[in-house]
């Protein structure tokens, strides 16, 4: 395979893969324009909608590890595949649905499928590239994934008008399915790069001996710390509750909820490639983890205790610049695969996000419980997210300054 054929094949196996962190995020942020029809079909109050929302992430956050381990040994292709199609099914399943139980089948079920989405877009972008552009790669994957949460909010609610949100959840269905098709027909097994190639004999010893290494790393918590809380508003805030709180606060009705929550993702969009090409060009990432987080902390506390009525051009302007602050979360996957061993690369970027998605997990439904707790009051209980902020400007503070492992292994 000549050169050319080699770099054309490695975009194709990237944008293929992107495209299932773009589908994977439109089914997690689904539920978010939803939240009406799912409590009346499901009779039940915001704190089990959340669990219900949430389940999705019970699995997606524990199989984190596993998916990292099982990436570094076997590759992308059949993974990729096997973790779309099971998406599908989950969404089928879900849109079927004649009880809770059911309903959290078909969310376990996604989240099972999607845990498979970012990590296999870390390990592609750092097996196939050159290492100078991966923070570059990890951006633009996730700034394209934040175009699919966009797309799981006023896009998916004009669906949910139109046929339905039982409709809509199988027609999302029935694409995983497709994509799966896609995937396995595109997508090699590993690269084509020798000094890139996985090693296919590698022993069950060695997988545990990335996983021992990434855990004992004591920079890879702070990551892990940095990275939850910067994220909780965006998976939390504006992967649920977002839409409900616009509608509940401002008077905005549903449809228009949802493209105001949608523009915390277009900011996310602009800044991660934005935020990723900087990072390109320097070795520091720590001062725009903590910019990123100040201004978070300020924009999310504008939104929900305003200072007096806003117009609805501020408000968007607020949703967009928060997404914005919050993009600079993406470094902290690089940031803990520079901080660890090159044949740990999927196993570090897994475990941030295992123990980004576990915080979520549990924030998504604590904030429907302070709901129902408070009676509906949205200010109260979304003053969790400013403090997520305010964790992650700490735990900043304690990132070594340069935050490069300097050994051979590492790309």
């Amino acid at each position: 395979m000549t050169r050319k054929n080699q770099a054309v094949m490695a975009w194709v196996i990237w944008i293929l893969t992107a495209a299932f962190y773009f589908y994977e995020f439109v089914i997690r942020v689904a539920p978010s324009v939803m939240v009406s029809e799912l409590m009346d079909a499901f009779a039940v109050d915001a704190a089990t909608l959340g669990v219900l929302s949430a389940s999705y992430l019970y699995i997606y956050a524990p199989m984190q590890i596993p998916v990292g381990l099982l990436i570094d040994r076997f590759g992308a292709r059949r993974l990729l595949t096997f973790a779309s199609a099971i998406c599908g099914l989950g969404g089928i399943i879900f849109g079927f649905a004649v009880n809770l139980g059911l309903a959290d089948v078909g969310r376990v079920l996604m989240g099972l499928g999607s845990a498979f989405a970012y990590v296999g877009l870390v390990y592609v972008s750092s097996r196939w590239f050159s290492p100078k552009r991966l923070p570059f790669l990890i951006g633009l994957g996730t700034s394209i994934g934040m175009l699919g949460a966009m797309g799981g909010q006023d896009p998916v609610s004009f669906f949910v008008s139109l046929v339905g949100w039982r409709m809509t959840s199988i027609g999302l269905g029935i694409l995983g399915l497709f994509l799966a098709l896609i995937i396995y027909l595109s997508v090699r097994a590993t690269p084509v790069f020798g000094k890139h190639k996985v090693i296919a004999n590698e022993s069950v010893n060695t997988i545990w001996h990335n996983l021992k290494a990434v855990a004992s790393n004591w920079q890879t918590w702070i990551v892990c710390v940095i990275s939850a809380g910067m994220y909780a508003t965006t998976g939390a805030f504006a992967g649920l509750w977002a839409p409900a709180f616009f509608q509940s606060s401002y008077g905005m009705s549903k449809e228009l909820a949802a493209a105001v929550t949608s523009t915390f993702y277009l900011g996310y969009v602009i800044g991660s490639p934005l935020i990723s090409y900087i990072a390109m060009k320097v070795s520091r990432r720590r001062p725009y983890l903590q910019g990123g987080s100040v201004a978070g902390l300020l924009l999310i506390s504008s939104l929900i205790w305003p200072p007096y009525d806003m117009p609805l051009w501020l408000l968007i302007a607020l949703s967009t610049l928060c997404g914005l602050a919050s993009s600079t979360q993406v470094l902290t996957f690089t940031i803990a695969i520079e901080v660890n061993e090159k044949k740990a690369h999927a196993t570090a970027a897994a475990f941030v996000n295992f123990l980004v998605m576990i915080t979520v997990s549990w924030l998504q439904p604590f904030v429907g419980a302070l709901l129902d707790f408070s009676h509906n009051n949205f200010r109260l209980a979304l003053s969790l997210f400013p403090a997520s902020f305010l964790i992650a400007i700490l735990a900043s503070l304690l990132l070594n300054k340069h935050n490069i492992l300097h050994t051979k292994e590492v790309a």
